[in-house]
């Protein structure tokens, strides 16, 4: 198993709703073990939105997307798009997709908590279903 696949369960939190909280159990592939990981995004020819939600509570996506615009930029890139919503957590859908606060994870074997407010991630949802149509 490659390291960017590791994680400690340690990390884990019970949420008071009873859910397992598993946002900070992976390792940083941004790191030196992980680095070799890391897919080299700057080699790609497409266009990019990465949409990143700050209440992710099943992996770090705001990180990660940001880190993958700073690889992006340091190679001269400007082929990319950074939209951020707050208080969205795991699974931003398309538009008018039912809620779900959590739901069974098959690598963590329980009930995770994706994080969220959800009257704010819904309107994450509308608003970036929009981006995506309009995108050219």
């Amino acid at each position: 198993m490659s390291f960017s696949l590791m994680f400690d369960v340690k990390r884990s939190k019970m949420t008071p709703l009873v859910f397992v909280d598993i946002g900070d159990v992976m390792n940083d592939l941004m790191s030196e073990e992980g680095l070799p990981s890391v897919i080299p995004i700057e080699r790609a020819s497409g266009n990019f939105m990465f949409i990143m939600s700050e209440a992710d509570r099943n992996w770090q996506s705001a990180y990660y997307a940001k880190q993958a615009c700073d690889r992006l930029k340091a190679h001269g890139k400007s082929n990319y798009e950074l939209v951020r919503y707050e208080k969205a957590g795991q699974f931003i859908e398309v538009a008018y997709m039912p809620f779900c606060l959590a739901n069974f994870h098959g690598a963590a074997n329980h009930v995770v908590y994706f994080g969220r407010e959800p009257k704010a991630h819904s309107e994450a949802q509308l608003d970036a279903w929009k981006r995506i149509l309009n995108k050219k």
